[in-house]
């Protein structure tokens, strides 16, 4: 990740002996004074001496003492505003929600922009440098201040597990199987975290037409920088702003002087914030995301605010004067320790070069982090983590002790950051905590592909969503390919029973899996029709002639799938083979390019990448394919690394990627145009796995097992037969037990007195011993024997027992 350096907090007071400022001074001195004056004329008396200088010692501490990062007089005027106007914090932000807009508190109306995160990691530096400067030159258009606030909840599957148990397409032993791997990802603590910009609209004179009016010339200035550039966004409205607006803005908050505690429905919520307020020299590129990875619940809100550039000149300039009298004073009196006004007077410098030479803009930049937890001890343990980050970062922070109702409003909804916590500095710095560098898991509906081997969140994409719904997988043979792919169909059947699924299979390993979709598997050049699920399998194995076939194979399955009005999903395996013909390239690269006017989906798979970029056709194929998944490769030429802009380490995870035989899942690097760029782990359920390694169909469920069960009238009366036949054993069984029950109890009984009786005398002597294993065994004999003679008597006399 690129580097982006960041200035220090633009200050310089003088301080006396190096250790005082001015206010300073004035705390110490202050309280002297009052005492001297009290004691005045000073006559030199013992008692006024250590008044002084008891008061002088308190004057110091007061000065020196920040108990949570104030000092005590600045302590003292928060808790005197704390007492004052804290319940102003009880209340809702907006006051009404609209479509597209909300009215907040005074009438100001806010916009909002959901930003869809953009993956750094697996970008080369000069993407990244791209992505900061597209995010710079949006603040630099900014002449209003936003909120750009990245918010983070638990994993939500029940939309996607919904979606699964309305279907019953593959029967009930292999859906709670996949429903039960689908829960235990939701319970494994995996957030996702949304981004959302937010823009204002000040009340005024103005007329509501002409205050909305603005707000969306804002939020489309906003959107066209973002979508021309290397982000995107959409602008919320309807349900998706009004749930933006409940999360965000809390009915009932009740702050603490550490916590703010939001109640809703009786349900407990603990916050807990700290400002930033210092930077290390230099910091990555998108350094709110290691914050946002902490094991926690994280939101980062940050404020915005343009400020005017000849002002900031002239106070840089200014500070600039002051910080060398400074320095120059103290080197003259012999202090060395002038290091940090150095680095001050430096920064200063380079800021001010950047804005004469036009190169960047001011901003005032506030970053505020907030912790949730249900409990107490579970935000203090996420406050733990994020502060421990923190650290490691060298990033300086406070907490807003006794100011928790204006962290609440400045990281809320609200029109005013009332918290006021914030630094000027160059648009570049500002624009170096982009925080929506996150990972996505894609959408809430569609197929599960697998989970990031980050972070471990469920990857799941709906195809059919995007522009083109089209797919390659390409890896070397035994990469894992294949079972990836029969793994997308069966979990595609279990969440949209109703999609057509065509597999063109020259290598016939595919019929297992059709017949467990409860398709059909035929031969290449039979008449094709349409089909809920056909495999198309070719006559031999390695046939030349196999090749003409496939080739008239594609051309039928591009005529069925046209025809249809359901959606269709077409598998073509091994289609480096139709790549080795002109005619066959030019049907599949006709194929895809019109298949998603028809609702189409299309996925090839190869074993080289280069079989597709050496040719034009083989090019305008990937061009209209979304979606890339590689798996193993054996080797990766250069012009497959320049073609997919692989970055160094993608290149080397080609190499490396786990193919399922060496471990209990198989890696793929999974690539979706303006979605998704990551590494994903495949895991397959006990269930889906028998199917695809073994050809096991799942269990029958409950309906198919009743139907199985049924009989016809012709098969009733042997039916009955051997239903009276069982019942009579059991009858038989039920009886004799009972009556040797008694026998047994009756004959045991005076051993059972013996026993008691002899036991504490002799309860270890081989005599006792002796008689009990005898009686044992005579017991047991017996009862044998009469069990027999009982049978025999059962059966030769109607039933009856011999009672």
């Amino acid at each position: 990740m690129i580097d982006v350096r960041i200035p220090k907090p633009f200050t310089a007071s003088s301080r006396f002996f190096g250790l005082f400022s001015g206010k300073d001074l004035a705390r110490i001195t202050t309280p002297t004074a009052l005492v001297a004056g009290l004691h005045y004329p000073f006559t030199g008396t013992t008692q006024e001496i250590a008044s002084i200088t008891l008061v002088l010692i308190a004057g110091v501490i007061w000065a020196k003492w920040t108990p949570y990062g104030y000092k005590i007089d600045q302590l003292l005027y928060h808790a005197l505003r704390w007492l004052t106007q804290k319940n102003k914090a009880e209340g809702r932000t907006i006051k009404e929600e609209n479509e597209d807009h909300i009215v907040l508190e005074g009438s100001s109306i806010a916009g909002v922009i959901e930003i869809k995160p953009v993956n750094l990691e697996s970008q080369t530096e000069a993407e990244q440098a791209a992505v900061h400067t597209v995010y710079q030159e949006l603040l630099e258009s900014l002449n209003y201040p936003i909120q750009v606030t990245s918010q983070q909840k638990p994993l939500d599957l029940s939309t996607h597990t919904q979606q699964v148990e309305n279907t019953d397409s593959l029967g009930e032993y292999l859906e709670q199987d996949y429903l039960d791997h689908c829960q235990e990802l939701a319970s494994s603590d995996v957030t996702t975290t949304r981004h959302f910009l937010i823009i204002y609209v000040d009340a005024d004179s103005r007329s509501t037409e002409i205050l909305e009016d603005e707000l969306n010339a804002r939020v489309n200035e906003v959107l066209e920088r973002l979508n021309t550039g290397d982000l995107s966004g959409k602008r919320l409205t309807g349900i998706e702003l009004h749930q933006l607006a409940v999360n965000l803005d809390t009915i009932r908050p009740k702050p603490t002087p550490k916590y703010t505690e939001t109640t809703e429905d009786e349900i407990g919520r603990y916050r807990r914030t700290v400002y930033l307020t210092e930077y290390p020299s230099t910091l990555p590129l998108a350094w709110p995301v290691r914050i946002l990875q902490a094991d926690a619940q994280v939101e980062v809100t940050q404020v915005i605010e343009p400020v005017n550039a000849s002002k900031t000149v002239r106070k840089l300039q200014r500070l600039q004067e002051k910080l060398e009298a400074e320095i120059n004073s103290l080197l003259s009196h012999g202090h060395r320790r002038t290091e940090k006004l150095e680095s001050t007077l430096e920064d200063t410098q380079w800021f001010l070069n950047r804005l004469t030479d036009r190169k960047c803009q001011a901003v005032k930049h506030g970053v505020y982090i907030t912790v949730t937890g249900e409990t107490r001890e579970e935000c203090n343990q996420g406050f733990e983590k994020v502060c421990n980050r923190l650290d490691t970062n060298r990033v300086k922070y406070r907490e807003p002790f006794l100011r928790t109702d204006q962290a609440y409003h400045s990281t809320s909804l609200h029109p005013l950051d009332t918290l006021d916590e914030n630094q000027v500095t160059p648009t570049s710095s500002a624009a170096a905590s982009i925080s929506f560098a996150t990972k996505t898991s894609g959408s809430e509906t569609g197929t599960l592909y697998g989970t990031d081997t980050t972070d471990s969140s469920p990857i799941l994409l709906d195809r059919y969503s995007w522009n083109a719904p089209h797919t390659v997988r390409i890896g070397a043979t035994g990469s894992g390919k294949s079972y990836a792919e029969k793994l997308e169909l069966l979990r595609t059947r279990l969440t949209n029973p109703r999609i057509n699924i065509y597999i063109l299979d020259p290598k016939n390993e595919y019929s297992h899996l059709t017949e467990a979709l409860n398709g059909d598997t035929i031969q290449a050049g039979d008449k094709l029709e349409e089909h809920d699920t056909v495999a198309i399998q070719v006559p031999e194995r390695g046939q030349q002639s196999n090749l003409d076939l496939l080739i008239k194979t594609v051309e039928e399955l591009y005529r069925v799938t046209s025809q249809s009005k359901e959606r269709s999903l077409v598998v073509i395996d091994e289609a480096h083979n139709l790549m080795r013909r002109q005619k066959g390239r030019e049907i599949l690269s006709q194929f895809i390019r019109e298949a998603r006017d028809t609702d189409t989906a299309v996925t090839l798979i190869s074993q080289n990448a280069a079989d597709f970029t050496e040719h034009q056709e083989g090019r305008a194929i990937l061009d209209n394919t979304p979606a890339k998944i590689f798996t193993r490769h054996e080797r990766v030429p250069d012009s497959v690394t320049q073609y997919f802009q692989l970055s160094q380490r993608e290149k080397q995870d080609l190499l490396r990627l786990k193919t399922g035989t060496d471990a209990e899942y198989s890696e793929a690097i999974l690539k979706v145009s303006n979605r998704i760029d990551t590494k994903i782990s495949v895991n397959s359920t006990p269930s889906e796995h028998a199917i695809i390694e073994n050809g096991e169909t799942p269990k029958p469920t409950k309906t198919e097992e009743e139907e199985e069960e049924q009989v016809t009238e012709a098969d009733l009366p042997v039916a009955a037969e051997s239903n009276e036949a069982e019942s009579q054993g059991e009858d038989w069984l039920d009886k004799t037990l009972q009556v040797h029950d008694l026998y047994y109890v009756a004959a045991s009984l005076p051993i059972q007195i013996l026993a008691v009786y002899i036991s504490p005398i002799k309860i270890f002597s081989q005599g006792t011993l002796f008689l009990g294993y005898a009686v044992a065994t005579l017991l047991l004999v017996s009862f044998l024997s009469g069990m027999g003679a009982s049978y025999v008597h059962y059966q030769f006399n109607g039933g009856e027992t011999p009672v």
